[in-house]
């Protein structure tokens, strides 16, 4: 390993991040160190050890826990996001993929983190599909009791997918000549409500898992219960953890609830209205929720804003935010909008046209990690549009 870690000398030549006032263990193959994160750039990353010398680690030698760790910092996450070729049009299109030997799609679609792969469930399958040539690369049959796929994750460090159904699944993500998806756990629903939100901890280690009447947590590799919210209203179904793991989040209604993993104790933090629809960025500090209006975002404790406008609301979907949020993106069966934040000024639109100018439909749309591509999903002519956004 005497490749991995370089003794730093030169001038650093890279955008300042903010610097990591902890000693953390960051790992390369067999090596590893304790050390705090002081800048990074395209190819490597700077740190400093306890005797307070300067290292360098190529980003492409580190770990899948240490590079997770990287892209929780929405600017590094930016910085390391990983191109899909070619240039966009004036629409912002990269290309067109239509999916073949299909009957139907359904609507969860979902990157991977390394924006190669486009997960997406087709009858019984999930299929991984390439973002460069739309090549169906593998495709995993679901076990007979599962039921339509309904949503799709992937966890931090890459290594996971969990699909949602009738029953939560999850997969180990082998990356070799091929991807390979090998089933390591089935979560049961305790019922015969859908899942309605995954999401996987910053860590990877845990899933949290909405139904209709129930948010539970499991162990990811192994599928072990260990967590159940004490109280899930009905209709509820958004889940996500807190940056230390330690806090599982649920949008309840008007509120946000935090539990301690620990604990079980419960805080309630309210929020300016009841949405219909709500999206939050990963540290759960900002959101975006649909109402009668427009859409609203806001901080959890800062004054709200609206964009949009309550015409355009009554027929779009979900609003999504972006990693850093910075920008909003509502979706409608013609194209994909994207807002600005805290302008409002609308910055792009993505619209469902076919190579020869027709209309298409889109049912539902993903964010690259990094924020930087969408993928728009149709079921007419079963295509996937990839969009490079502003």
């Amino acid at each position: 390993m005497k490749y991995a870690l370089l003794v730093f000398l030169g001038v650093w030549g890279c955008a300042k991040f903010a610097r990591s006032q902890e000693f953390e263990t960051w790992r390369s193959g067999k090596f590893s160190v304790e050390a705090k994160l002081l800048d990074v750039n395209d190819t490597h990353i700077r740190l400093e050890k306890r005797d307070q010398s300067l290292i360098t680690v190529p980003v492409d030698k580190l770990s899948e826990s240490s590079l997770a760790r990287l892209r929780r910092d929405d600017a590094i996450n930016h910085r390391l996001c990983q191109k899909i070729s070619g240039a966009p049009d004036s629409r912002g299109l990269l290309r067109v993929h239509k999916i073949k030997g299909v009957r139907d799609l359904s609507v969860a679609i979902q990157f991977s983190r390394d924006n190669e792969l486009i997960f997406m469930a087709v009858d019984k399958f999930i299929l991984a599909i390439s973002t460069e040539t739309g090549e169906v690369l593998h495709a995993k049959e679901l076990p007979r009791q599962s039921s339509e796929i309904a949503t799709l994750a992937v966890s931090d460090d890459g290594q996971y997918l969990a699909a949602g159904g009738r029953m939560t699944m999850t997969w180990k993500i082998r990356r070799d000549a091929i991807p390979i998806l090998m089933r390591v756990s089935a979560f049961p629903n305790f019922g015969l409500f859908k899942v309605r939100s995954l999401a996987f901890s910053p860590d990877s280690e845990m899933v949290g898992v909405i139904m209709d009447s129930k948010t539970r947590v499991f162990e990811t590799a192994t599928g072990k219960y260990l967590y159940e919210a004490e109280k899930t209203v009905p209709g509820s179904y958004h889940v996500g953890f807190s940056q230390n793991n330690k806090m599982c989040y649920l949008y309840n209604g008007k509120s946000l609830d935090a539990f301690d993993l620990e604990s079980g104790k419960k805080t309630t933090q309210e929020l300016s209205e009841e949405f219909g629809q709500i999206d939050f960025t990963q540290d759960f500090q900002k959101y975006v929720g649909k109402s009668r209006k427009g859409y609203v975002v806001s901080g959890v404790s800062s004054e709200p804003i609206t964009i949009g406008d309550r015409e355009y609301a009554s027929h779009s979907g979900r609003p999504k935010l972006s990693p850093d949020g910075k920008s909003v993106f509502v979706s409608s069966p013609q194209s994909i909008r994207q807002w600005s934040i805290p302008s409002g000024e609308l910055a792009g639109e993505y619209e469902a046209q076919t190579e020869n100018g027709g209309e298409d439909k889109f049912v539902n749309y993903t964010l690259s990690p990094c924020g930087r591509y969408i993928a728009a999903l149709s079921k007419e002519t079963r295509s996937v549009y990839l969009f490079q956004t502003r």
